[in-house]
């Protein structure tokens, strides 16, 4: 299941999108952990994007939405800007999402935060079941989270360069397969993590922000 390390590097490097960046970033997780999924945070929202292995995929995993006020790992991760674990509590956030992204299995989760410039856009949620993740799993997903964050902020870089014309609009992938129908408020999530991903994207309207979740 999943790509190597050095797979996964070589299509980042020639990533031609923010597609492909993600497609590469989360196949690679998948190789050390049984489910991955990756959220976006819009105005003090976590909603599901993209995911991979054996849980919620495709529209259950955009349908996920939750606040980051609640008390829970993604918070933590969030404002700590750090890799955190921690073990899924009855009556918790935790539990609740968890049971959302159909990974009733988990009992110890991972959740790595990537910083895009100098905030944190994205959210990723990682488990093996009922294995726990062993630490040396946890550092190397940190470096590579990281070596993610940094593609992103090149591709974004090289968006702003003058000179390179117009842009085609970025569509990043919710999950495989590739072909599906898509939900009625996809277009929206898409905007959101647009927004979360470019600096120079316009934020959204006050009419709008209802309908990005």
């Amino acid at each position: 299941r999943g790509i190597t390390l050095d797979d996964a590097l070589r299509r980042i490097d020639a990533a031609p999108d923010r597609d492909a960046i993600v497609d590469a970033m989360l196949a690679h997780v998948h190789e050390r952990f049984a489910y991955v999924a990756l959220l976006v945070v819009q105005s003090g929202q976590c909603v599901g994007v993209s995911g991979y292995g054996e849980g919620a995929l495709g529209g259950t995993l955009r349908a996920v939405s939750f606040a980051l006020e609640r008390p829970s790992i993604f918070r933590l991760a969030y404002e700590s800007g750090l890799v955190e674990v921690a073990r899924v509590e009855p009556d918790t956030l935790d539990a609740e999402v968890r049971a959302r992204l159909n990974r009733s299995v988990a009992e110890e989760v991972v959740v790595a935060p990537v910083r895009i410039g100098a905030k944190v856009a994205l959210l990723l949620w990682a488990d093996n079941g009922r294995r726990a993740p062993t630490a040396l799993a946890v550092r190397e997903l940190d470096a590579f989270v990281k070596r993610c964050a940094a593609a992103f902020e090149r591709f974004i870089a090289a968006r702003k360069r003058p000179g390179r014309g117009s842009q085609p609009q970025i569509m990043l992938p919710a999950a495989r397969p590739i072909d599906r129908a898509p939900i009625p408020d996809r277009s929206a999530r898409l905007h959101a993590l647009r927004s979360a991903l470019s600096s120079d994207a316009p934020p959204p309207s006050p009419s709008d922000a209802p309908n990005l979740w």
